[in-house]
């Protein structure tokens, strides 16, 4: 079952015409088996994120990098260049700046408004005396403003800033994951890190984001964050990630799950006709929360 809650109805109009219009936008729908298509969709991820990692490789390192041949490189670069932040010029593909992460500071105030309203929906989710993992980002940071209301709640995150929102309220209890601080993430990670948190049992994992890629993948842009948030989805009873509208169809450098594996998608504007359709076929939750009307209108 496939559940949409909105302050606009609109999602059977949306879904309706949604194969078409992903048509007529020349899009593919993403593998729900494992075949040749869906070896190809992981070959290009795959790809995709050995350039932005490397920034700069030729045509050439990649086919040794993969033993792919150069016949099968051309059909896959279309692509691969396709979102733009991967750019072809005389046999070189480069990232782009935006496939970048930015530090956790510029982050903290890029499209504020909506992540401060998409943590407060999400709060919404958590019950009294859950445990709770919540993640490092700049949307789920918000989340303890957000749980003054309920009773006896546990925090476990990594993250600095979850922590000193937190640390006002008696009604949260807060557990910090070791690890080595990572001062551009505002955030604890490492083996040690993973090793504490898989002790732990955990009601719900608030999940963070650098981009939802076109394949579906969910995608951070640290590598030393990765097997911490596999750790806390393998952890955790309910999965919610939190995404505002900017992170469709952004490919990062790592794939911590897949779109199917979480169970409520909190963001800020409904999503491009192609996610809308994946969350109804795998039975997901999609949660809106657009900004308030103003005034007379």
């Amino acid at each position: 079952m496939f559940i949409f809650r909105s302050m606009r109805v609109e999602m059977d109009e949306k879904c309706s015409q949604a194969p078409s219009e992903f048509a007529r936008r020349g899009g593919r729908q993403a593998p729900s088996g494992i075949g040749h298509n869906a070896v190809k969709q992981t070959r290009i991820q795959s790809i995709k994120a050995y350039i932005v990692a490397s920034r700069t490789v030729t045509l050439e390192q990649i086919c040794e990098k993969f033993q792919i041949s150069k016949s099968t490189l051309r059909r896959d670069l279309e692509e691969i260049i396709a979102d733009g932040d991967i750019r072809k010029s005389y046999g070189v593909l480069t990232a782009q700046p935006a496939a970048q992460q930015r530090p956790f500071e510029e982050r903290y105030v890029a499209n504020a408004a909506a992540k401060r309203r998409i943590a407060e929906r999400a709060a919404q989710l958590v019950s009294d005396n859950d445990i709770i993992f919540i993640d490092s980002g700049s949307t789920t940071m918000y989340m303890p403003d957000y749980l003054q209301d309920r009773s006896n709640i546990t925090i476990i995150t990594n993250n600095l800033e979850v922590i000193r929102r937190a640390y006002p309220f008696r009604n949260i209890m807060v557990i910090t994951i070791s690890g080595i601080l990572n001062r551009d993430l505002d955030s604890f990670a490492g083996a040690s890190a993973v090793s504490v948190l898989a002790g732990y049992n955990i009601n719900r994992a608030f999940m963070a984001t650098a981009g939802i890629a076109r394949d579906f993948s969910i995608t951070n842009s640290f590598v030393a964050e990765t097997d911490l948030k596999k750790m806390a989805m393998a952890r955790s009873q309910r999965r919610v990630l939190l995404a505002d509208a900017a992170k469709f169809g952004v490919l990062s450098l790592c794939t911590y799950c897949r779109m199917e594996e979480i169970d409520t998608l909190v963001t800020d504007r409904d999503p491009p006709a192609e996610y809308l359709i994946r969350l109804r076929e795998a039975g997901k939750e999609l949660v809106v929360c657009p900004p308030a009307p103003h005034p007379g209108t």
